[in-house]
């Protein structure tokens, strides 16, 4: 996905730059503008239009009007229709202001690289839009998405990419989705949401849920805002009502201090949670309360997550209005909560619970997998530099279960066959060999990690002789040659191959005297 949406970013720039699709020039503070030009005259950036409505007019599908200048009013579009997208691209230079955005009823339009200063919306119905790189901010509301319930409308496929979503809060009386970072409601589907910075909100950093929403990539910031409202229960992302396909992964959440994080509820009896999966997240003390509160689901998967929170860590919950959830997966994971809490607890576990190391395993009963770690604190390459990479070799490492493992992780590094646990894989140096030795009887080393041996010791001349051997653990190895070598010059090759994951070559040449 980064590289899609990187593609999308430089395809825009090339537009801005003269190549790429036909432009449309709009420039209100040049001077020389005028709304009575052709879609033909308005093709140079010299003979402008004045308004962006116009120049949707004449614009054709598939086309770019580029705006110029700085302030421009709120732009509102109803009913807006074309066979491909029509992008409004801000040029680059000094930013673009848009006292707002409301678009509806509308379809194939691409919003881009603007300074939005008042509400965004897109309302009724609409798909097909593309809200990328801009800046939205020092305002009451960030993005709202309302899809008509009755009379029935839709909004779908939408993409909300590379923005920056910040300062988002309200005084006085609370309004529609005000305080709130981006708000999905009524009837959403295919809503996916990449690669934003969103920072510092007096709500939810995302409420609302659907029909497959993708949640990937992402950075939420803090401070949270919420503080000035005594009454406001801030989350990083609430769902309240049936949602299926909800995908949140890769994103990295630091200090936002909400009530909780991820919190997928009902607010009436309904039907379970149907395909979600929370895979590959770092939350670097997220919320004040739960990490995660996850209630009655069809196929829930949390896989390869580090969870660092000083309250209450993760929690797998019960709506008795709500029929039972089924096929949970949780495995992979790093967490840890408050001392005296526990990292992971349930009023209800549908499924399996294993390969997690539970750093804060708390009091009373347990139903810990057998191949978790309890208890300890793992091993971080540079913990207080934000850096959660586990260290090579390290206790945790290739230790994940890679039949449920992710592909990649976070940073988009190659799992293999070893995932570690947590949101990281670490560098794949392998068994880390060294310190090899011969004598006449045997064969040493030093092994990182369990592995598989295979050595090969080449004489000066004649046939070589190899053996196998297993290492259980990282440490010192020795093994027996079978038959005494002669005096001489050897060359000694160990290849070792870890059992979770990495391989690794040492050769010495060594001299029996």
């Amino acid at each position: 996905m980064a590289l899609t949406v990187l593609a999308l970013l430089l395809s825009l720039v090339l537009s801005a730059n003269g190549g790429g699709p036909p432009q449309l020039h709009v420039d209100r503070s040049s001077g020389t503008c005028s709304d009575d030009r052709t879609a033909t005259a308005a093709a140079s950036p010299a003979t402008p239009l004045c308004s962006i409505p116009r120049a949707l007019d004449l614009a054709s599908a598939g086309d770019t009007i580029v705006v110029h200048g700085s302030d421009y009013p709120q732009l509102k579009v109803d009913g807006y229709h074309r066979d491909a997208t029509v992008t409004v691209l801000a040029a680059p230079g000094a930013p673009v202001t848009l006292d707002g955005v409301e678009l509806s009823r509308s379809d194939h339009l691409r919003i881009q690289g603007f300074r939005v200063t008042s509400r965004f919306d897109v309302l009724q119905s609409g798909d097909h839009l593309q809200i990328v790189g801009n800046d939205i901010g020092n305002q009451r509301s960030g993005l709202y998405l309302y899809g008509w319930v009755d009379p029935a409308g839709l909004v779908s496929d939408v993409l909300i990419a590379g923005n920056t979503i910040h300062d988002i809060d309200y005084t006085g009386e609370q309004g529609v989705a005000e305080g709130y970072g981006i708000t999905m409601a009524g009837n959403v589907a295919r809503i996916e949401i990449t690669h934003n910075t969103i920072r510092s909100v007096g709500e939810d950093y995302i409420q609302g849920g659907g029909s497959f929403i993708t949640v990937t990539g992402n950075t939420f910031l803090g401070p949270s805002l919420a503080g000035s409202h005594p009454d406001a229960h801030a989350d990083l992302w609430q769902v309240f009502g049936t949602s299926d396909h909800l995908t949140f992964t890769d994103n990295v959440v630091r200090h936002t201090g909400t009530s909780s994080g991820l919190l997928l509820q009902f607010s009436s009896a309904a039907q379970p949670h149907r395909d979600v999966l929370i895979a590959n997240n770092l939350f670097d003390h997220g919320s004040d309360g739960y990490e995660m509160q996850l209630y009655n689901t069809t196929g829930l998967r949390v896989i390869g997550n580090t969870i660092l929170n000083d309250s209450y860590g993760i929690v797998f919950r019960r709506d008795d209005r709500v029929p039972d959830g089924s096929g949970y997966v949780i495995a992979n994971n790093i967490v840890r909560a408050a001392a005296g809490h526990r990292a992971i607890s349930y009023e209800a576990l549908w499924g399996t619970e294993d390969f997690n190391w539970i750093v804060t395993p708390g009091s009373g009963p347990s139903r810990w997998g057998r191949h978790d770690i309890v208890g300890g604190m793992p091993r971080f390459a540079d913990a207080a530099a934000g850096d959660f990479h586990l260290v090579t070799g390290s206790r945790g490492t290739g230790a994940g279960d890679s039949a449920v493992g992710m592909p990649t992780d976070l940073a988009g590094r190659s799992r293999g066959d070893g995932p570690d646990l947590g949101a990281y894989q670490s560098s794949p140096a392998g068994p880390a060999l060294d310190a090899i030795g011969l004598t006449s009887s045997s064969v040493r080393g030093y092994a990182g990690a369990a592995a598989a041996l295979r050595v090969s010791i080449e004489p000066q001349a004649g046939r070589s002789r190899s053996l196998t051997t297993q290492v259980r653990d990282r440490g010192m190895w020795s093994a027996p040659l079978g038959r005494r070598l002669a005096p001489g010059t050897y060359v000694v090759t160990v290849r070792a191959t870890a059992r979770r994951g990495g391989r690794s070559q040492a050769i010495r040449t060594v001299r029996i005297p």
